[in-house]
């Protein structure tokens, strides 16, 4: 009569470990794979090996490629947000016109004027002998370049966030 456990090959009670090997340890027979550090096992008998080095590239690669496909979106949603802001920016001038160019025209030969009542008085702003009165003033035109082209950029109107 010989002891044997299940960890002994070919009786009817042992213990298939495949590819791995059976011990027998305190707490009873365990089965041991092969190449713990590149596989990773699925199940307590070695039965399925996957590749570490395959899952960590798998995951990585479809993290990097979620990442591109989202910036794309942002890139692209930001971009629909700015045409969507030029559209309505181009409305509105339509809409009121050309303001800018109607407000600063003037039939006068000597120009235009800017009447302000409400400016500060400074000292010797009443003086007659002064070019400056109050609530006039005539810039001197002579030395501007008329033929130079000014663009100025039109605000925007920012709305306030609505709280609720």
């Amino acid at each position: 009569m010989t002891c044997a456990t299940k960890c002994v090959p070919g009786l009817k009670q042992s213990i298939d470990c495949n590819p791995g090997k059976c011990e027998l340890l305190k707490s009873g027979p365990k089965c041991s794979c092969p190449n713990q550090d590149t596989y990773w096992y699925i199940g307590d008998r070695c039965k399925s090996k996957l590749d570490k080095m395959g899952i960590i590239a798998g995951f990585s690669t479809t993290v990097a490629v979620l990442l591109i496909v989202l910036l794309i979106v942002a890139f692209l949603w930001r971009r629909s947000q700015m045409k969507n802001v030029d559209l309505r920016m181009k409305s509105d001038s339509e809409e009121y016109g050309k303001w800018y160019e109607d407000a600063w025209e003037s039939d006068s030969a000597e120009g235009f004027v800017v009447r302000n009542p409400e400016v500060l008085q400074w000292e010797g702003a009443e003086d007659t002998n002064s070019s400056f009165s109050k609530g006039n003033f005539r810039p001197s035109l002579e030395k501007v370049d008329t033929t130079m082209k000014v663009t100025i950029r039109r605000p925007a109107i920012a709305e306030s966030p609505s709280v609720a």
